[in-house]
């Protein structure tokens, strides 16, 4: 009753909601009633404000703790902070750990690195011109993607990223706010360009063009040429391929040559005649087979006859080149061998030439005759070479005997009349006879036929 604390009795220093007795000052937290009515410590603790300090709030952040702040605006020992980022930003991976705090018994937080809430996910990639972009997130309000979001550029209709590019296509959004990869992309026209043109020539394509004219990848092109050009044979069996590189498979520079051959030099005397008709630019498609003939009366020499047909080559030239002339043909008209007719097995052509193989044969008009050692060549025969197989000089000599003048009182009777030349034929026999009171001498009678 007189508030007095009876000897043995313990008292403990209770701080305040929000306060507490340091560390250094627990042992002065309990005191006891000693018998002599005395305490056993005089000195009295002091309370202090208890928990940690509120940590500096962090840019584009809350703090979310396990309890709620004391009277003086501290948290509780033991209280567990969570770091939260507004939505949009987020700690760095290098900080995730290091988001969790705790208060300490000693009023401090068990640790206090400078996080940061950075903005979150990544920036919208580089544009590339002519292309959208296609991700399988969408930004949020501050233009950012989500980590892990996936996005591919798709390019504009006839456009298209080059073959070496096509497999960076796709990027990621990683956690530290970067795309997986950053290589510059670029969207191209797609397929091959029309390929360099080929003159008299047109190309015909598996595929249309586009309208910025691209082939598309797969198309196959060939070069037409022109009626009367052609490629060389080399050449002809190139087609076009676009790849999907957009280059075509073959670049060599082709040409559309006149095609076929030339026209053979003229013959004079002669004519062409061939198995292929030349085109309108007078060239022969390889492959034709040309003759000259040579006009009536007229012939190759036998040595040229064998060259006298000859082929269009692929190269575009006659397979020969020999001088070829048409001569006239058969044999010249013999001779002429006075008094006398020429009996001939062919007429002469209209050039006055007989053919090869006829036999002449020289006719002496009557009262002429060949000598005897000429008879022989009086048949003579036209050669391939144009001769007559013997030129000997022929020559038609009266024929018979002349007349002889009678003798005086005599006639002369023959046994052939003579010819218009007054020749007696070879072989006549002739008498002379006395005129009626005459007579031949004995001595003369054998000379009175001869």
């Amino acid at each position: 009753t007189l508030g007095m604390r009876p000897v043995g009795t313990i008292c403990r220093h209770i701080c305040d909601n929000g306060y507490e007795i340091s560390q250094s000052q627990l042992p002065l937290a309990e005191v006891s009633c000693l018998a002599n009515g005395q305490w056993d410590r005089q000195d009295q603790p002091q309370c202090v404000g208890s928990g940690c300090a509120s940590p500096a709030i962090l840019p584009n952040s809350v703090l979310n703790c396990s309890n709620p702040v004391n009277p003086t605006g501290n948290w509780p020992t033991g209280t567990t902070c969570n770091i939260m980022c507004d939505e949009g930003f987020s700690v760095p991976p290098n900080q995730h750990s290091l988001n969790e705090i705790v208060c300490q018994g000693d009023g401090t937080w068990n640790q206090m690195a400078q996080l940061e809430c950075n903005e979150s996910g990544c920036a919208s990639p580089d544009s590339v011109p002519d292309s959208s972009l296609e991700c399988s997130e969408t930004a949020n309000h501050l233009g950012r993607y989500p980590t892990g979001a996936l996005c591919k550029v798709v390019c504009k209709e006839g456009l298209a990223l080059p073959p070496d590019m096509q497999s960076l296509n796709q990027f990621v959004c990683q956690e530290d706010g970067t795309w997986n990869q950053t290589q510059t992309l670029e969207c191209s026209s797609v397929g091959c360009a029309s390929p360099n043109p080929v003159s008299d020539a047109s190309l015909e394509c598996s595929t249309d063009a586009d309208h910025f004219g691209k082939f598309p990848a797969g198309t196959i092109c060939k070069v037409v040429c022109a009626d009367g050009h052609a490629l060389p044979s080399s050449l002809q069996s190139l087609n076009r391929l676009c790849h999907v590189d957009g280059m075509w498979n073959q670049t060599d520079k082709l040409e559309c040559r006149n095609s076929g051959c030339s026209s053979p030099n003229a013959v004079p005397g002669a004519s062409l005649e061939c198995s292929e008709n030349a085109g309108d630019l007078e060239k022969w498609p390889p492959g034709t087979t040309c003759h000259v003939v040579c006009d009536d009366g007229l012939a190759l020499p036998p040595s040229l006859q064998s060259f006298s047909s000859f082929v269009c080559q692929e190269d575009r030239t006659w397979n020969q080149s020999a001088q070829l002339e048409c001569r006239e043909t058969g044999c010249a008209h013999p001779d002429v061998v006075p008094d006398s007719s020429l009996k001939c097995s062919n007429d002469a052509n209209h050039l006055g030439n007989r053919p090869t193989g006829t036999l002449c044969e020289v006719q002496c008009n009557e009262g002429f005759t060949l000598p005897l050692d000429l008879q022989s060549s009086s048949r003579f025969v036209c050669q391939e070479d144009g001769m007559w197989n013997q030129t000997v000089h022929l020559d038609c000599l009266k024929s018979g005997c002349a007349n002889l003048d009678p003798a005086r009182d005599s006639s002369l009777q023959c046994s052939n009349e003579a010819n218009g030349f007054g020749n007696r034929p070879a072989g006549t026999v002739c008498k002379v006879v006395c005129s009626k009171g005459y007579t031949l001498p004995s001595n003369q009678l054998s000379f009175s036929e001869f």
